[in-house]
C-alpha cells in the first residue's frame, strides 16, 4: 500500500515507451526471538545481538506467547491460474518461495484469502502489510498443512511467513532490530522489523534463513538505515540467506536505477539480486485515480539472496493475473513474486550468529 507520504520519484512521461529487459545507542532488545525447543535464557554472550527468548512461536492472533493455540484448517485447493499461466521453470526447484504485499486495509480478506489458495502450493510464502485480525484467515486458505509466524511489530501492516511443514521445518524465529550497532528499527519501534525464519528442508537437510521484509516507504533516512542494518545482519550469517518482500527501492526499468536504499542494501556485494529475466511492473499506484499508473515500469518487490544461497541457481518472476492491475477495495495494488531455488549440493548445517 502507498500512503500519501510516498517518496518523490521521477515518474516516465505518460505513454512513454519503457524498456522492458529481460544511532547509535542499541535498545534493549536486537531482536524477538523464538527457539524450539525454546527455553528462556540469557544473553548470549558469544554474540553482539541480544536475544528474547519466547516459550511459544509469535502467534497468528497476537494473544500472549504462552498460550497453545489451535487453528481449523482447509484442504488446498488446485491452483486456477496454472492453467492460463504455464511458466516452465529451467532449474529444478528444490524451493519454491513467494512474496506478496497483500495491502492491509485496502483489500477484502476473504478475497485475499481466496487468491492465496490459488497462488500454490509453495513452500515458504511471505507476506506484507497483514492486518493481524486476519491473519488466522490467510494461514487457513494454504491449507493444512502450513504454519505460520507473524510479526509483532507494524501495527496493522505486519509481516508473517508461511511454511508448508511437511517439507520444511522451523528450527526457530526472530524479529531483527539491530546488529552490530546497525538499526532494523527505531528504538520506540515505530517501523516494521525484519521477520526472519530459520528453516531446514527436510529431504535434504539443507539449512537457510527467509528474512521477510517490508521498509520503511515515506522516510528515506529510515529505510536507508534499515536496509544497512540488514546488509551488515546478513554478512555475519554463517547459512543461506534468502530475503523476499516489498522493500520500496522504486527500481525504475528504464534507468535500471533504484533509490538510495537500494544502493546502501547491495553495496559490497552482501546481497545479490534474482532479477525476474521479464521485469513487470509491481505495484499500482493512482491516487487521483483516473486510470493510470502513477509510476509504470517500476519494482518495489524483490527477492534477494546471500552467503552460499549465492551460488545456488535461483530464478524469480513477477505472477501477472488476469485483471490484477488496476486493482480495486477488494485487490492488493502488489503483484506477487515468485522465487525458485536449486541447492545444488546440500548445505552443512552451522551455528548461525544472529
Amino acid at each position: 500500500m502507498q500512503h500519501p507520504q510516498k517518496d518523490k520519484r521521477a515518474a516516465p512521461a505518460k505513454g512513454s515507451g519503457l524498456l522492458q529487459p529481460l544511532q547509535s545507542n542499541l535498545a534493549h532488545f536486537s531482536c524477538f526471538h523464538y527457539r524450539k525447543p525454546a527455553p528462556t535464557g540469557p544473553v548470549d554472550k558469544a554474540s553482539s545481538t541480544t536475544l528474547l527468548s519466547f516459550a511459544n512461536p509469535i502467534s497468528d492472533n497476537a494473544l500472549p506467547l504462552d498460550e497453545e493455540m489451535t487453528f481449523r484448517e482447509v484442504k488446498p485447493v488446485i491452483p486456477y491460474f496454472l492453467l492460463l499461466f504455464v511458466a516452465v521453470p529451467t532449474i529444478a526447484e528444490d524451493l519454491r518461495l513467494v512474496t506478496w504485499n497483500i495491502e492491509s486495509g485496502g483489500n477484502k480478506p476473504s478475497v485475499i484469502a481466496d487468491q492465496l489458495s490459488k497462488l500454490g502450493p509453495y513452500d515458504i510464502v511471505g507476506l506484507t502489510e497483514v492486518d493481524p485480525a486476519n491473519s488466522r484467515r490467510y494461514k487457513q486458505a494454504m491449507g493444512d498443512t502450513y504454519r505460520s509466524v507473524l510479526s509483532s511489530t507494524g501495527n496493522k501492516d505486519r509481516l508473517m511467513l508461511l511454511y508448508d511443514e511437511s517439507k520444511i521445518q522451523l528450527i526457530e524465529n526472530y524479529e531483527l532490530v539491530a546488529h552490530n550497532g546497525k538499526r532494523m528499527n527505531t528504538v520506540d519501534f515505530r517501523y516494521r522489523s525484519p521477520l526472519v525464519g530459520r528453516y531446514q528442508h527436510r529431504q535434504s537437510g539443507t539449512e537457510f534463513l527467509v528474512v521477510v521484509v517490508h521498509l520503511a516507504r515515506g522516510k528515506e533516512k529510515i529505510r536507508q538505515m534499515q536496509a544497512e542494518g540488514m546488509r551488515t545482519w546478513a554478512a555475519s550469517q554463517t547459512v543461506p540467506v534468502i530475503a523476499i518482500g516489498d522493500f520500496n527501492f522504486d527500481y525504475v526499468f528504464e534507468t535500471e536505477k533504484g533509490n538510495k536504499g537500494f544502493d546502501v542494501f547491495l553495496a559490497g556485494d552482501t546481497w545479490k539480486w534474482v532479477r525476474p529475466e521479464k521485469l513487470v511492473d509491481t505495484n499500482w499506484y493512482d491516487p487521483e485515480p483516473d486510470g493510470v499508473d502513477n509510476y509504470p515500469g517500476s519494482c518495489l518487490d524483490f527477492t534477494f539472496v546471500a552467503g552460499a544461497a549465492k551460488k545456488w541457481a535461483a530464478q524469480s518472476r513477477v505472477i501477472e493475473r488476469p485483471g490484477d492491475f488496476p486493482d480495486d477495495d477488494t485487490t492488493s495494488d502488489h503483484r506477487p513474486v515468485e522465487l525458485l531455488i536449486e541447492f545444488g549440493q546440500p548445505v552443512p548445517a552451522t551455528t548461525s550468529t544472529e
